[in-house]
């Protein structure tokens, strides 16, 4: 019994053929990647808060915290001690267990609303005048999650 060709190597598809559709010319754009290469964003640091802020250099994390708290409806910005965030968490643990169920936790410093946002390692402390704008949550996210890989 003979043993069958690849389809690449068809009668009809000879080895050079082949070799040209698999060449980055037939190729879909998105298919054709060395193994050297990455996106374009990756050796931009902060590049979301770049984007962000306007910002075409690297920031200082007394920067990000300055631009930060300049966001519409920010009052007050303050990262949480790493020592503290188990004691935060521990209070949003308790509220189920008294019967208030699971959700953010909002305390008040007087009359001013103080939040916590949390991401990965690092907590933010946030006081508002009453609420967030809109996307102002989702940039203090973005800002959580790069302190945490620059720690």
């Amino acid at each position: 019994m003979a043993a069958k060709q690849p389809p690449a190597y068809s009668q009809q598809t000879g080895p050079q053929q082949v070799a040209a559709m698999a060449s980055p010319a037939f190729m879909p754009a998105a298919a054709v990647f060395t193994q050297d290469s990455h996106p374009d964003s990756f050796s931009i640091r902060q590049l979301e808060l770049r984007a962000i802020f306007g910002v075409e250099r690297q920031m200082s994390v007394g920067e990000i915290f300055q631009r930060t708290r300049a966001l519409p409806g920010i009052k007050q910005l303050a990262r949480v001690d790493g020592k503290d965030i188990a004691t935060i968490g521990a209070m949003k643990a308790l509220l189920p267990s008294l019967g208030f169920g699971w959700g953010n936790l909002r305390l008040f410093a007087g009359s001013v609303p103080l939040e916590f946002i949390q991401e990965g390692g690092v907590m933010l402390a946030v006081q508002t005048d009453g609420g967030f704008a809109p996307g102002v949550r989702e940039i203090l996210i973005l800002v959580a999650r790069e302190l945490g890989r620059h720690a």
